[in-house]
């Protein structure tokens, strides 16, 4: 009896894996990749047959399979591979929710309400795309304060916390704390564990927290996160939200003010801004009333068709007083 070669049987794959482990199941048209790390900046695999970047292709030999993959809250980048049956359908539907702000809270229990997360949707042609995996980034919603002061950190990823200000020390009600910015939720291109600006090509903003009050005076809500290119900057109803508190920057939502002074925190706390594109400002001080934060930005890349955006469409806002908001999402469909 002829002894048989196992290599024999993968005749006409090669399969070369970077990281982890890799599993070929069946045909080049319909290959699954599976890891046991994560795959940092590597190419995750090479196949005859099968796209490893540059342009990619279906192939002419593939049919298109359609599907839809959902990606929740991790806390924690996640990859999108584009298979050679994906490439086939030609374009890649997105629909992303940025994470919701926390609400305030006050001496009485009623703080403002956190803004809710926006919602930002798209179409990418494959052929647009020069690499077959897509980091996917979903915001944490923020956590609502009650009266817990001093949160440095929002929601993942970007969401804004308080930090130390000038403080009022008539606002004797310790308890008054202002909620956390929500995460902005992200889709960028190559695999990454951080997107930047240049592989930036979704964002939908986060939602900012909620302002703390004093009892008798309820503070102010936090305001919606952005989506799409409809909102440069999201938007803030008269003055339920504020930029008094500190500056958001690109990705990252600015920190409330928080009432402290001699080991005392007081009441009055401003609302964390939420992650996006670019974050929203922190939440100011009005006496012993915080301002809600300001809600992140969403964003389209140039390659993205048929953007659009709802300001705050993650309905996702914690309410008052102190329940955080509420996880982001990623919807991926082709």
């Amino acid at each position: 009896m002829k002894r048989v070669n196992p290599s024999h049987l993968l005749k006409g794959f090669l399969a070369i894996g970077t990281i982890g482990t890799v599993a070929v199941v069946t045909h080049a048209a319909n290959f699954i990749y599976k890891y046991t790390a994560s795959p940092g900046s590597a190419t995750p695999a090479s196949i005859v047959g099968g796209p490893t970047g540059g342009a990619i292709s279906g192939g002419s030999n593939v049919s298109c399979s359609h599907g839809t993959e959902t990606f929740n809250y991790t806390g924690a980048p996640q990859y999108f591979y584009i298979y050679e049956n994906i490439a086939a359908c030609g374009s890649i539907t997105f629909v992303l929710f940025g994470g919701g702000g926390g609400g305030g809270w006050n001496g009485g229990g009623n703080g403002g309400g956190g803004g809710a997360g926006g919602e930002t949707t798209g179409v990418i042609p494959i052929s647009s795309l020069t690499s077959n995996v897509l980091t996917i980034m979903v915001g944490g919603g923020g956590a609502g304060n009650g009266g817990v002061p001093f949160t440095p950190a929002g929601g993942w990823y970007g969401g804004g916390g308080e930090e130390i200000a000038l403080s009022n020390t008539s606002c004797t009600d310790s308890a008054a704390s202002g909620g956390i910015g929500g995460g902005g939720t992200f889709v960028c291109e190559g695999s990454v564990s951080l997107c930047n600006a240049q592989n930036m090509l979704l964002a939908a903003g986060g939602g900012g927290g909620g302002g703390g009050g004093y009892p008798g005076s309820m503070g102010w809500y936090g305001g919606p996160g952005g989506g799409g290119n409809n909102s440069i900057s999201a938007t803030c109803y008269n003055i339920v939200c504020d930029g008094g508190g500190y500056p958001g920057s690109f990705m990252k939502g600015g920190n409330g003010y928080l009432n402290y002074q001699g080991g005392i925190y007081y009441g009055g706390d401003g609302g964390g801004g939420g992650g996006g594109y670019y974050g929203g400002d922190g939440g100011g001080i009005d006496g012993c009333v915080g301002y809600g934060g300001v809600g992140g930005t969403g964003y389209c890349a140039p390659i993205v068709q048929s953007c659009s955006g709802i300001v705050g469409g993650a309905n996702n806002g914690g309410t008052p007083p102190n329940e955080s908001g509420g996880n982001g999402s990623v919807i991926i469909s082709w």
